[in-house]
């Protein structure tokens, strides 16, 4: 009732509304069917966080009250280092005019910008390690398969890494994920480097049998390398 009775207040309410969108799309890369349900997931909190903050003292620029929006960015775990640094920048700027929203809706421009540069840098720049690539396989929805590979002699049809028989013929890499099928009977597994991606078999349950490279491609950033895993987890030749 409060910003439908002060027209400047449901100006900053639906801004407020679309970073809080914005910025969990950004994390959420490509994988945009992740948005739904952390959307739902974090419902209680982001209503929660709409009601802990007065708008009104925001648009006066109250340095305690952008704050606060910053504490409920980082609770909801959609805190960006470049955007909290605008908030700051807003808490020291005069008020703006009564009835004028002027003050604020830059800075937000500000953000909506630097939001889509952080998207677009995100997947166009290369991994640094195994962390990286972790992070980019959590975004996408693979991270429940990292460290394991797919075992056609097994009911799960998953097995630990860790647990094959041995890793001779493995090239050197930071992650293994586990594909959705073997091309043939045996174990198969997606090994990623910073800068490979190998799809590698162990083509039958002897012990004796060496790892073999299937296919392998080389990428320079994060999109070509989730695209290619994507394709070689389902089956499909790679480009």
């Amino acid at each position: 009732m409060v910003c439908i009775l002060v027209p400047e207040l449901f100006t900053v309410y639906v801004v407020v509304s679309i970073l809080f969108v914005s910025l969990l799309l950004a994390r959420c890369g490509d994988n945009v069917s992740l948005v739904s349900d952390i959307v739902l997931k974090n419902a209680d909190a982001l209503l929660a966080a709409f009601k802990s903050i007065d708008f009104k003292k925001i648009l006066s620029h109250d340095a305690a009250e952008v704050e606060k929006l910053k504490g409920v960015l980082v609770s909801l775990q959609i805190a960006l280092k470049r955007p909290t640094e605008l908030l700051d920048q807003y808490a020291s700027k005069p008020s703006a005019p009564s009835g004028s929203d002027q003050g604020f809706l830059p800075v937000l421009n500000d953000l909506a910008s630097l939001d889509a540069t952080d998207k677009s840098s995100a997947v166009d720049r290369p991994f640094s390690g195994k962390d990286d690539i972790m992070e980019a396989l959590a975004l996408n929805g693979f991270a429940s398969r990292a460290g394991l590979v797919y075992n056609s002699f097994s009911d799960s049809r998953t097995l630990a890494f860790d647990q094959a028989h041995h890793r001779r013929g493995v090239p050197p890499f930071e992650v293994v994920v586990a594909p959705d099928f073997a091309p043939v009977s045996g174990m198969h597994g997606v090994f990623i480097s910073t800068t490979e991606i190998m799809s590698v078999i162990l083509p039958s349950d002897n012990a004796n049998a060496d790892w073999q490279i299937f296919k392998r491609k080389s990428f320079s950033c994060r999109k070509e390398m989730m695209d290619y895993l994507s394709l070689i987890s389902a089956g499909f030749d790679l480009p």
